[in-house]
Formats: structure tokens, C-alpha cells, sequence
């Protein structure tokens, strides 16, 4: 009997036997046997309350040194203007997934990830429709030093008009083009400059107009600090000039500091009552182990990420033992952009596993090796379309197409019905 029929037997699934026997004999390499611990894995469930007590029998509970945690999510549309705007991109840039055939034994889906990163990034603030090329990881020190000098928010505005029109992109500058006006006179008021400045980063996004609000009150009036999660780095890059410019003592955490850079900014956050009072970061920047809850209570997610256990861990950060206040999660989201539409999706049954892979896989912005998923665990069985584990077995019937496949997965990415007798383009394969 194979190991994965037993497991609708109770009485064996967690017995010493079953274990010895199944997933660790002797007569299979250690990775058979990691990917049946796998599947063992996906049956069990340890149920852990904020009652437990920690050790078992003892009167000291897991939740008694860690306060709750209250959720508020913002829905923020954008206005019409930005809309249309936004849009008129999206069909510009939606194919954000292709397929590698350079290996014909192996084929890949891989990310577009200049098309994925314009759709995230537009969705935040549409200025990036035309700058996404100036934050790449490589020029995130530049951009933080652009920042403190006050240079970075005039050269993007300016360089929103400069940059040569391409398909798509006419409705975003025609957005912006009564930001960039120059003062008419060199003793123009530099309090005048500034608000000229701040308004063309918060028009085009809703997700910043509310936020400045909120931090208005939790920072500048009652003095507590925040932290805020973003989910590429030049998201990192938008939200620090545009708190920077609007005066709040903002930090920025990202990829290219060194350790020691990185522990010192951490300190000034947590030693520091009244300075260093909000932390941005990356969801693709490592966190595990940040300990940030001795001032901070407040957690902004001005982006979604595609998974929840990444929402979780970022959550973490502040809510932990050792934290003595309610935490505050604000989450920021404008529906009907690509972003909230892969978020969505990703609940549903088909989905989770190819998001969870390839939203691991946007770490390629670091590893680039590591920016695809096999297309072949991936089959269309009955219409539906299904992730297989590596122990599942294909059925007679199932698609295994990769350009089907492909045309498939999209559809389920956009909410859209997906019909394999509609007649696709076929695509031409990618070369070495």
C-alpha cells in the first residue's frame, strides 16, 4: 500500500510504525523521504490557543505577555481620473507570466517581472507606471541619499515629463503634467515648493493619501511609533521620500545595508522613544527574528502580499512576547488592481500553490536563478485546474499543455473564466 492511501487510516498516521515503515526506511534517499513527510505534514494539525499553557500542566499561558491583535482594512479606491489612468496600463503590461522552453524536458512558467513589477507598483502610486526603472534593488542606496538631501521627489516629478512616451504610458504623464511647474519666480516660498512637491506623490495613490492621515495621528499627535510593509523595494523607496517630505522622522530598512547598518537601524528604533519613529520594509527583505515590539505597536501593510504567512510573520514583528499593548494592523488595499486581484485568487483551491512557489520566486529580484515554477506539476483536469504534489499521479484526461496551461493559470490570476476549446495564440518559445 502506498504511504499516501494510508492516510485516511487514523490509528496508523501518527504511530512510530507508520513513520518507520513509510517515511524513513532505510530503503529510500532522503529526498523521498522529505517529500512523503510532506504529504504527512499536510494531515496534521497542532492546535496551539492563547490559552496553552507553556510547559503543558504549568498555570503560565502562551498568551498571557502578548496582547490581541485589532485589524482594520481600508478599502481605497482610486478616483476616476486614476482609474482610467491605471487601467489603460494594465492592458498594456497584463501578461505577466510566460513559458521557458529552453529546457523542452522542463518547461517553466516565469515571472514577466517587468510587467508584474509596473502592475504592484503602479497599483501604489502611478508615478512608477514611467519610474519603476530608477528604484531596482542596485540604486536603492542612491535613492535613499537623493532623499535626505530633498533631491529625490523634484527628479522624479521632473523625470515623469522628461522620459520618451512609450505605448501605455501617454495617460500617466498626461496625469502628472501639472505637477512638475516650475516657480515663477527663484524667491518662490520654499513651503510653497514643498507642498507642490508632496502633492504630486500623493496624487495617484489612494493608499498614501489615507496612511499620512493615520500616521498623522499615531505619530505627530500621540507620539507612538510605527512599522510599514511594502512589497517591492521601490515601494520602500516611494513611501520613505513621501513621509520624509511630509516631516515625519522616517527609516528605511532594505536589502543593500550591511549587518552592522542593519542592527544599528534596528536599535535607534527600539531605544529610541521619541526619534526614529517609523520603520519601513520589504516583505522580500528577511525578517525572521526582528524583535521591534518594545515601542511599537502600530503595523501598516501598504502593500498586500501573496501569501498570509508572509502577512503573519510582518505581523510578528511587533506582536510577540514582550509587547504590553493592543497592536494595531492597517491594511491599505485599492481594489481592482492586479495586486489585490492575484491576493484574491490566491484563497482559492487552484491557486496556492503556484502563488506560494513563484511569490517565494520573487526573490529573484535578489537570485534571479530562481524566478520559475515547473509547468509540470501543473494539469487541467475536467476545466479545473489543478497543482499536483509530487507524490499525485496524472489521470487520463488531464491537459498537460504548457501553453494551455499557461493561458489557464492566467485567467484564474485575473478572475476570469478560462475555456481550453477556445482556439490561443500559440507563443513562440524563449531562446537561451
Amino acid at each position: 500500500m502506498r504511504p499516501e492511501e494510508l492516510m485516511s487510516q487514523d490509528k496508523y498516521l501518527l504511530s512510530v510504525d507508520f513513520f518507520r515503515k513509510y517515511i524513513f526506511p532505510q530503503t529510500i534517499d532522503d529526498h523521498t523521504s522529505a517529500t512523503r513527510m510532506r504529504v504527512l505534514l499536510k494531515h496534521l494539525m497542532i492546535r496551539r490557543s492563547m490559552a496553552s499553557a507553556v510547559p503543558i500542566g504549568s498555570e503560565r499561558t502562551i498568551g498571557r505577555d502578548i496582547p490581541p491583535v485589532v485589524r482594520k482594512v481600508f478599502e481605497v479606491p482610486f478616483t476616476q481620473e486614476e482609474g482610467d489612468a491605471y487601467n489603460a496600463y494594465w492592458d498594456k503590461n497584463r501578461k505577466v507570466l510566460t513559458l521557458d522552453t529552453t529546457d523542452p524536458n522542463t518547461p517553466r512558467f516565469k515571472w514577466v517581472m517587468q510587467n508584474l513589477r509596473r502592475l504592484v507598483l503602479g497599483g501604489s502610486w502611478l508615478g512608477f507606471v514611467m519610474l519603476e526603472s530608477l528604484v531596482m534593488v542596485k540604486d536603492l542606496p542612491k535613492c535613499v541619499n537623493a532623499t535626505k538631501k530633498g533631491l529625490l521627489i523634484p527628479t522624479f516629478l521632473k523625470k515623469i515629463q522628461e522620459k520618451q512616451v512609450v505605448a501605455g504610458e501617454d495617460d500617466i504623464k498626461a496625469f502628472y503634467r501639472t505637477l512638475v511647474k516650475p516657480p515663477e519666480t527663484e524667491e518662490e516660498d520654499g513651503l510653497q515648493v514643498a507642498a507642490h512637491q508632496l502633492a504630486g506623490m500623493l496624487k495617484g495613490s489612494p493608499k498614501m493619501r489615507l496612511m499620512i492621515e493615520v500616521l498623522r495621528d499615531q505619530v505627530l499627535l500621540r507620539g507612538e511609533k510605527a512599522l510599514i510593509w511594502t512589497f517591492f523595494p521601490g515601494e520602500e523607496v516611494y513611501v520613505h521620500a513621501t513621509l520624509r517630505a511630509a516631516g515625519f522622522d522616517a527609516l528605511m530598512l532594505h536589502s543593500n545595508l550591511d549587518h552592522k547598518e542593519r542592527n544599528d537601524m534596528v536599535n535607534n528604533f527600539n531605544t529610541h522613544r521619541d526619534s526614529y519613529m517609523i520603520l519601513i520594509m520589504s516583505y522580500l527583505v528577511n525578517s525572521a527574528g526582528l524583535n521591534l515590539q518594545r515601542f511599537c505597536r502600530n503595523v501598516h501593510l501598504f502593500s498586500v502580499a501573496l501569501a498570509r504567512a508572509i502577512i503573519e510573520q510582518a505581523i510578528g514583528r511587533v506582536n510577540r512576547v514582550g509587547q504590553t499593548q493592543v497592536v494595531q494592523v492597517f491594511d491599505y488595499r485599492v481594489p481592482d488592481t492586479f495586486q489585490i486581484s492575484l491576493n484574491n485568487r490566491a484563497s482559492q483551491k487552484a491557486l496556492p500553490g503556484v502563488l506560494t512557489d513563484m511569490s517565494s520566486s520573487l526573490a529573484s529580484l535578489l537570485e534571479p536563478e530562481k524566478d520559475y515554477v515547473e509547468a509540470n506539476k501543473w494539469v487541467l483536469r475536467d476545466g479545473n485546474l489543478m497543482y499536483l504534489e509530487d507524490v499525485d499521479e496524472r489521470k487520463k484526461g488531464d491537459i498537460t499543455d504548457p501553453d494551455t496551461l499557461l493561458d489557464a493559470i492566467m485567467a484564474e490570476l485575473e478572475g476570469a473564466q478560462f475555456d481550453p476549446n477556445k482556439k490561443k495564440k500559440r507563443r513562440n518559445p524563449m531562446t537561451p
